[in-house]
């Protein structure tokens, strides 16, 4: 209806184009301050193609400089999702590896426990009638 009424009557004389239609007047208003109700076919249409990346928003600049990283990997685009209230970007490392977390744990663990078994020996070879409870409090200060 907002089509027609910008394009047959020119988008003059609402009330006029509402009576002889048979549209509510109140609801006329709202769908012309719609902007999607504004917008020509093509516009649309070329919105539907390319979903979620608008013209300006910057949206395309986002994901061409992710592909152009010499550290890309295919499945690892950015995500944009949204809702009434708010709009997230998701942006991957590209310096992620597979199974990091792991090793870096492992090496953490390896490195604390040997540093945790000197504290203890050397404890006990300053005195040999240490109590376990001691050796836990003192190795767990320093």
């Amino acid at each position: 209806m907002v089509r027609r009424y910008t394009n047959e009557y020119g988008g003059e004389n609402l009330q006029e184009f509402c009576i002889k239609e048979k549209v509510s007047y109140t609801k006329m208003l709202h769908c012309l301050r719609n902007e999607s109700y504004r917008r020509s076919r093509q516009q649309a249409k070329a919105q539907v193609e390319d979903p979620g990346l608008r013209r300006g928003s910057g949206l395309k600049k986002i994901c061409n400089a992710t592909k152009a990283l010499e550290t890309y990997k295919e499945g690892r685009d950015p995500v944009f999702r949204s809702s009434v209230s708010q709009f997230m970007t998701v942006i991957y490392s590209m310096e992620y590896v597979e199974g990091t977390t792991e090793k870096t744990t492992e090496k953490t663990t390896e490195k604390t426990t040997e540093k945790t078994t000197e504290k203890i020996l050397s404890l006990i070879s300053e005195n040999p009638n240490v109590t376990a409870m001691r050796v836990l409090c003192l190795a767990s200060e320093e």
